[in-house]
């Protein structure tokens, strides 16, 4: 006889939306089952020498996030955030364009921020959420875990079960079977969402024909916690600085020293640098993006990913509900991936507060969450619209607009602090008079240079 499981919340996909989802489901006293198909969470027996985890799904690829502050503190308060040590702050953001004047340099320090947010290795993070799941799971209170496992159905009806209207069979590799009855489901199975295409959720869909090459590249001048964006005639080259583990510096990585590379390139292109032998991609990405930081030393293996859009166009049925990347799989230019899923998150637990696990906190929630993946999506097409013209006029126009998009903070502070996740900091607002009267002081002093 299969075993029967009632709980109030099944949440799908032990990726790190997922694990955030059903820790915070759990902390708040809600009874909730968190399922994996795969086996994500490896022991310390299967890492590798080079101190990766072996065939990490969900997002636990190895490959560097950009977490901003809403995600960290959020990760920090149920104990999913790496030892500091394991971060390397964000402090001053470069965006540039190759071969051509007008640069924007943002510094944290000028928004009353200590910093913009933190650079995170996905394969520590998934190894440090792990211990945080298990450390719940073994309590054996409101959460159960169980991975390895097959979703035979789902059904959903009302009419038949009021309490829990939500039916799923799950079999495990032993052979037995499972029925789960919840009042809510939630995906958070990623971009290729079992959920999602089980039950039709309408999306739409761009293929972007660009690759995405990853690597680590240690170069002979400190990152002095920069993030560059570098816009190429072919695509965008992005170095996010790097923290590095102890055991990794004998390897000749040096924290400070290393920075992870997001090159993006068309197809085309994309098929020429995967060609390329270690030494050769050092010199085209030293080419890239200059010498700033003194010589490109070693890579790291490289890995490739092609860029595409999935957006679910309706993200909630009934007691069913979509999020993370199951429900919005974006461009990674503007780096809000993550950081993106784990506010849904956050918004879904807020609503889920108000009005328990029903429809129509799932529904409340729906709406909020379409607004902030429109508000994203917008400016990621702008920001890719507006540097894939290298007309001369295009590239007077935009040099011009970072130039003033540096220079003026009521145009830039608004879209930094949406980026970084924290509302208006009490220290600017008290600021505000002081700045206003030095800005107007240092007017005076030019216009008076200019007359006398």
């Amino acid at each position: 006889m299969n075993q029967l499981i009632e709980v109030d919340a099944v949440v799908v996909g032990a990726g790190p939306v997922g694990i955030v989802t059903a820790l915070l489901l759990a902390k708040k006293g809600i009874r909730c089952v968190l399922l994996e198909k795969n086996h994500p969470l490896k022991s310390s027996s299967n890492k590798h020498e080079n101190g990766s985890v072996k065939d990490y799904k969900q997002g636990f690829d190895g490959r560097t996030l950009a977490l901003n502050i809403e995600s960290e503190r959020l990760l920090s308060s149920i104990d999913c955030l790496p030892e500091i040590e394991l971060c390397e702050e964000i402090q001053k953001i470069r965006v540039t364009q190759q071969g051509h004047f007008g640069s924007c340099l943002l510094e944290s320090e000028q928004e009353y921020l200590q910093y913009f947010g933190l650079t995170v290795n996905s394969t520590e993070l998934g190894e440090k959420m792990q211990q945080s799941l298990l450390a719940e799971y073994k309590k054996d209170t409101y959460l159960q875990y169980f991975e390895s496992v097959k979703i035979n159905d789902i059904r959903q009806d009302s009419t038949i079960q009021d309490e829990y209207p939500v039916s799923l069979s799950i079999g495990y590799k032993e052979g037995k079977e499972s029925v789960i009855h919840t009042k809510i489901l939630i995906a958070a199975d990623g971009t290729n969402s079992q959920v999602r295409q089980h039950f039709d959720f309408p999306t739409t869909s761009v293929d972007y024909q660009q690759i995405a090459t990853l690597t680590k590249v240690t170069h002979q001048k400190k990152h002095l916690n920069i993030a560059h964006e570098r816009f190429l005639k072919n695509g965008v080259l992005a170095l996010l600085p790097t923290a590095i583990k102890t055991n990794h510096q004998h390897l000749g990585m040096q924290s400070g020293f290393v920075s992870s590379v997001v090159w993006l390139q068309n197809n085309v292109e994309s098929m020429d640098t995967k060609a390329l032998s270690e030494e050769e991609l050092l010199r085209v990405l030293q080419k890239r993006f200059g010498e700033q930081y003194g010589k490109f030393i070693e890579l790291t293996p490289v890995t490739n990913y092609a860029m595409r859009e999935i957006v679910a166009t309706q993200t909630h049925h009934q007691n069913i509900i979509l999020i993370g990347n199951a429900a919005h799989s974006l461009h990674p230019v503007a780096g809000q991936g993550l950081n993106l899923g784990l506010k849904d998150v956050q918004q879904l637990l807020h609503h889920i507060g108000l009005t328990g696990c029903t429809q129509e906190s799932l529904r409340n929630f729906s709406i909020i969450q379409k607004k902030n993946v429109s508000q994203i999506q917008c400016f990621v097409n702008k920001l890719l619209e507006g540097f894939s013209s290298f007309h001369p006029m295009s590239v007077l126009s935009r040099s011009l607009l970072m130039i003033a998009f540096e220079k003026c903070a009521v145009v830039r502070r608004p879209l930094l602090y949406q980026l970084s996740g924290v509302q208006e900091p009490a220290m600017y607002l008290e600021q505000i008079p002081t700045a206003l009267q030095n800005k107007l002081e240092r007017i005076k002093r030019q216009v008076d240079k200019l007359l006398f």
